[in-house]
């Protein structure tokens, strides 16, 4: 399928599902995650594989296409386009890992999801085939109905209390994947908007992670043999849920606050211009200057793709 097709079959697709997500956006909001039918209607449409490889059963899209389909997202409900955005971004993060274990995440359960969290560092101590980890996490949003986890690691050497440095005193990084069971959730996610998203604080304790599903974070990190398209050099900060989610959320978002007569997540304050009090309350922002902004950066990403793979 052409990529402009495949883009317009998502698009419909989000169509198709509008009303089902508006059915059950308050009750949503009030249960401080995705409903259920929310969720399985999103897997069963893709929405969560968009950049997992085809080889893997993937839709393998490229960035533009991601980003529009989480913008008409988030034009039904903000909430569930940033647990779209979070859990659909991260799963770049198996590019990194050794090809078995991209094959469990992504490979062996066509319904998987992934949540993650980068802060505060959790603490890796080295061990033979693997590191023991052990963090509290902030901020996993959609951990509610995820499958695996992405956790931020500090590497410490056994018995250390101070984390392993390179050599130029920085502090060594991993990114641990590990699955479900082997992690709680704390509920600590009680705000007054975009309480769907579930963004509670995740746990685990003395968890053994096998090398195969830890990476380092640095420079040009190798990449496992399914991730060879140049899609996988596209920049991970670009899928960052803190980035360029808070962009698509925020256009799509403002654009369907025209049509929105929901005193819950905006109110119309004079023509083209809204309070979004599901995002920052009080903070007026005007549909033409988020418009501009977005369009700038929507242009960068659909230019050739030479001009942002990385060799």
């Amino acid at each position: 399928m052409a990529r402009d097709d495949t883009r317009q079959e998502l698009l419909a697709r989000v169509e198709k599902l509008s009303p089902l997500i508006r059915e059950y956006a308050d009750q949503g909001e009030r249960e401080r995650h995705l409903m259920d039918p929310v969720v399985a209607a999103l897997q069963d449409a893709g929405f969560f594989r968009m950049l997992v490889p085809w080889d893997l059963g993937g839709l393998q899209v490229d960035p533009l296409t991601f980003y529009e389909v989480i913008e008409a997202v988030a034009r039904v409900d903000a909430s569930t386009a940033w647990c779209m955005f979070n859990s659909g971004g991260l799963a770049i993060s198996a590019a990194f890992l050794h090809d078995d274990a991209a094959d469990a995440i992504h490979g062996r359960d066509p319904r998987s999801i992934m949540s993650g969290t980068l802060y505060p560092p959790g603490r890796a101590v080295s061990s033979q085939g693997g590191y023991i980890v052990s963090g509290r996490w902030v901020y996993a949003s959609g951990c509610w109905h995820a499958s695996w986890h992405l956790g931020a690691c500090n590497v410490y050497e056994p018995g250390a209390n101070e984390p392993r440095r390179d050599p130029a005193g920085i502090p060594e990084i991993v990114m641990a994947h590990f699955p479900r069971a082997q992690m709680r959730i704390v509920d600590t996610w009680d705000v007054s908007g975009l309480s769907a998203t579930g963004s509670h604080d995740v746990m685990v304790e003395d968890v053994f992670v096998p090398d195969a599903f830890i990476w380092k974070f640095m420079a040009e990190a190798p990449r496992g043999r399914r991730f060879r398209d140049p899609l996988y050099r596209f920049p991970l900060a670009g899928c960052s849920p803190t980035t360029a989610c808070s962009s698509c959320n925020r256009r799509g978002t403002l654009a369907a606050g025209r049509g929105c007569s929901s005193p819950l997540l905006m109110e119309r304050v004079q023509p083209g211009a809204v309070v979004v009090r599901d995002v920052r309350p009080g903070v007026g922002l005007r549909h033409g200057e988020i418009g501009q902004q977005n369009a700038t950066g929507f242009e960068v990403i659909a230019e050739p793709r030479s001009a942002w793979i990385v060799s």
